[in-house]
Parts: C-alpha cells; sequence; structure tokens
C-alpha cells in the first residue's frame, strides 16, 4: 500500500480546508463586522498572508500531534475527538496570536468571529477527513487495498489463524506473502497456502526483501520461549 499517497491526501485538503476556512472568516470579519467592500478585502496583504500562512500552521500543527502517523488503520472516532482539541487549541492561539490585536467595535464580534473560525475548521476538515478514511476503509475491508503480512509461527495455530482470517466477512487488509519457521516445522495445510521463507532468525532480511508491512506472531505454546 502506498501510504505515502494517502499521507499526501490527507495533507493536501487539510492545507485546502483550512485555507477556506480562514478566506470565509476573513471576509465575514471585514465585510460583515466591518463594513468593508470585497474590492479592499482583496486589497488587503494580509488576507494573503493568512491564505497561505494560516493553513501551514494547521498542518504543523497536526504533524506535531501526529495526525499522520498511522493514518491507514487510525479510528474514525478517535481521529475526531483528535481533530477536535486540536482545532480548540489552534483557534485560541490564532485568537490570541492574529485576531485579539485587530480593531473590532465591539466584544461581540470577537466571539462571533473566533466561533465561525472553530465552526469552519473542525466542520471543513473532519469533513474533508472523514470522507478520506472512509474511502481508504471501504477499499480494505473489499480487498482493493492492503498490507503486506507475515506470519510468524507454521504449525496448527497459525494454519487456523489464516483460515479464520480469510472466512472472515469484513477483510482486514491482510495480503499474506508467506510464513516463517520457528522450530524447523510446518504444517502441510499452512504450506499448501503459503510459501516459507525461512526462519524467525532472518525475520529482518526477510521483511525487508517482501516489503513486510505487518507481521502476524502466530506461535504454539511450546513456542513461548522463543
Amino acid at each position: 500500500m502506498n501510504r505515502a499517497f494517502y499521507r499526501f491526501l490527507y495533507l493536501t485538503f487539510d492545507l485546502l480546508t483550512a485555507a477556506l476556512a480562514w478566506f470565509l472568516v476573513f471576509v465575514y470579519r471585514k465585510v460583515q463586522l466591518e463594513g468593508q467592500s470585497l474590492e479592499m478585502v482583496f486589497d488587503d496583504y494580509k488576507f494573503y498572508i493568512g491564505v497561505i500562512g494560516i493553513p501551514i500552521a494547521w498542518v504543523c500543527l497536526y504533524a506535531i500531534y501526529g495526525l499522520y502517523h498511522n493514518i491507514i488503520k487510525k479510528s474514525r472516532l478517535k481521529e475526531l475527538s483528535e481533530l477536535l482539541l486540536l482545532c480548540v487549541i489552534g483557534v485560541i492561539m490564532i485568537f490570541f496570536g492574529l485576531i485579539l490585536d485587530d480593531y473590532i467595535a465591539t466584544y461581540t464580534a470577537y466571539y462571533q468571529t473566533i466561533g465561525l473560525l472553530f465552526l469552519l475548521q473542525f466542520s471543513l476538515t473532519a469533513t474533508a477527513r472523514f470522507i478520506i478514511s472512509t474511502s481508504i476503509h471501504h477499499k480494505i475491508t473489499s480487498g482493493v487495498i492492503g498490507f503486506n503480512t507475515l506470519i510468524v509461527g507454521s504449525n496448527a495455530q497459525a494454519a487456523r489463524l489464516l483460515s479464520e482470517i480469510e472466512n472472515a466477512k469484513e477483510k482486514e487488509g491482510y495480503i499474506f506473502k508467506g510464513f516463517v519457521t520457528v522450530n524447523g516445522e510446518s504444517s502441510p495445510e499452512l504450506e499448501q497456502k503459503l510459501p516459507k521463507l525461512g526462519n524467525y532468525h532472518d525475520l529482518p532480511e526477510i521483511i525487508n526483501s517482501n516489503h513486510i508491512e505487518e507481521v502476524i506472531i502466530a506461535i504454539e505454546k511450546g513456542e513461548n520461549d522463543k
């Protein structure tokens, strides 16, 4: 699976949604709250600095927190909760760093601005991310994309686990490339389904040469000391 592509996809839409959120907030402030025309808005250099700089700042915040790590198997509910927290932190930082020093006639305008910024930033980003993550999840469960997987174990436990995974109603994205033995022996049932790639002592080389992304340990009770 090309994780770099999906990471790039997330990053691109994070930039776009953050730019759109700031664009709408800036126009709202200048037109609705300050009575300026759209021509004056687009003549303001702060508008362009914000549309470019603010999205980059958001992406940096997401990256520091780790939103671009483990993007394939992350829970969508957990991702929304993390995004909600980051939007609260980011909006507060923007408010004190950029908005608070601006001239606004009433304090109500401050609340309207920060409320609108939070609403747009969270809703736009969450919607884009949910669409992407749902698409990835559907492709995994339907078997369109998956992860090169290696089984550590070669006896009845490994064969039984492989059968359970293959017969599961919902796919988990495992693309089995083979198995490695622990004690040198292997189940004939397992050998019929997967190639034997070697012994567990050779795991680093086997993982690298076969581009393994997931490893499933399925050893017998007597092999636990290994």
